[in-house]
């Protein structure tokens, strides 16, 4: 019997027993989603799926059939034959409604999670099922906490952001009763253990990156040079995310003046959901950058597919995040071999080593972002040096098949503590 180390709680480690081929089952795993739409979060477990080895897991994907974009959810998990997908009505997301649609909204949503949930529970209970895997959404944490109740089953919950006093009462209720929390980084674990979780309770698998998707010899070069008519000697810096406050558009804006007197041909490209010119946050950025001058130099690129297009004619991403969850836009770019100049903020500083495989600077400060960026631009040979560096780091720590794995393992520490899974 071997013994093998996972899931850092604070400054000590749960070990897990492993044990042969044959001396223990694989575990029954249920994928739980009833989100209406395909988020970061789902995309995650989504991975994880695919890389989960059918000799340690089984797996049920129960999932919203009344999604909006059912085919993207969908796509990725039925070409693996270790994945059963059931499709179930779990209700729908209403947001912007009135007082009295929302009130309609939550009744029929009762009705609704109400059928889910004995449906589950009969499904779980039939089909004998170890552990549901779900999200820290509300409606992902209620319904599998509840599930695992009346199922008999464990239910871990996928922490995809910080843990504090804004959670409503339901996540808290669930947070309390279900058997364990996997945050996908450090940073995620830490506030949780600060907001009072049991570190019992905690487990951390950091998020994945798969270098055979983000790969720069697969990429289409070019694509946002003819699209928005960048010439082929101006240099691009990018940033990739929702248009939010938080994730750092203003401070891009503020930093591109310095970047601009070094580089005055410097194109900004903000690719992401498409940026609404009405909505306030996205006038700001763009009246900021009318006073400073540099408005020609910044494009709002919408959402591309592939984004590998997009980080392959990027020649610097930034990703100047507050108290970034994870940061699958820095795995991404460093899988393509881009230097990322981040702030070194939340779980950055985790992925990232400053020098080596991308930049790190103090949060907030444009002026050194700025001399990052001038730096890297200003030096090619340093700059493809150190995006090869930024790939091999994902090769050896961020992939699909490392993070199922442990979070396979991690399954077994909370279903059968001192059995573990069947060696892969």
């Amino acid at each position: 019997m071997h013994n093998i180390s996972c899931a850092v709680l604070g400054r000590s480690r749960r070990t897990v027993h492993i044990v042969g081929v044959g001396e223990a089952k694989p575990l029954h795993v249920m994928f739980l989603n009833t989100r209406s739409g395909l988020g970061a979060d789902v995309a995650v477990h989504l991975t994880i799926m695919r890389s989960l080895d059918p000799a340690r897991c089984r797996v049920t994907f129960v999932t919203n059939s009344r999604a909006s974009d059912l085919h993207k959810i969908l796509g990725p998990v039925r070409a693996v034959p270790n994945v059963k997908t059931v499709l179930m009505n779990l209700g729908d997301e209403v947001s912007g409604a009135s007082t009295l649609v929302r009130r309609m909204h939550a009744a029929r949503a009762a009705v609704v999670m109400c059928a889910a949930l004995i449906r589950l529970v009969l499904m779980v209970r039939s089909t004998r099922v170890d552990i549901i895997h779900s999200t820290d959404r509300t409606r992902d944490a209620l319904l599998s906490t509840l599930v695992s109740m009346f199922g008999g089953c464990r239910n871990i919950l996928h922490m995809h952001i910080k843990w504090g006093s804004d959670f409503g009462r339901i996540a808290k209720w669930a947070m309390e009763r279900c058997s364990a929390t996997l945050a996908i980084s450090n940073y995620i674990r830490s506030t949780l253990v600060d907001g009072g979780v049991p570190t019992e309770k905690v487990y951390t698998a950091l998020n994945a990156t798969d270098p055979t998707e983000f790969d720069p010899a697969r990429a289409s070069a070019g694509v946002l040079r003819v699209k928005f008519d960048i010439p082929a000697d101006a240099p691009i810096v990018g940033l990739v995310g929702r248009v939010l406050l938080w994730k750092g558009h203003l401070d891009m804006v503020e930093a591109l003046p310095a970047i601009k007197r070094q580089c005055p041909e410097v194109r900004l490209v903000f690719v992401g959901f498409e940026a609404d010119p009405a909505e306030p946050f996205t006038k700001q950025v763009n009246a900021r950058a009318e006073e400073l001058g540099v408005r020609a130099n910044l494009i709002w690129a919408g959402w591309l597919s592939p984004t590998v297009d997009a980080y392959a004619d990027f020649d610097v991403t930034c990703v100047p995040s507050a108290e970034e969850p994870f940061g699958l836009v820095v795995t991404e770019a460093m899988a393509m071999s881009k230097p990322v100049v981040a702030y070194a903020s939340g779980a950055l500083p985790e992925i990232i080593t400053d020098g080596v495989d991308g930049c790190l600077v103090p949060p907030g400060d444009t002026h050194a972002l700025a001399a990052r960026v001038v730096d890297l631009l200003g030096n090619g040979a340093k700059r493809v040096a150190m995006g090869a560096k930024a790939r091999q780091t994902v090769l050896g720590r961020f992939t699909p098949e490392r993070q199922a794995r442990e979070v396979c393992d991690i399954y077994y520490a909370v279903c059968r503590p001192h059995v573990s899974a069947p060696a892969g």
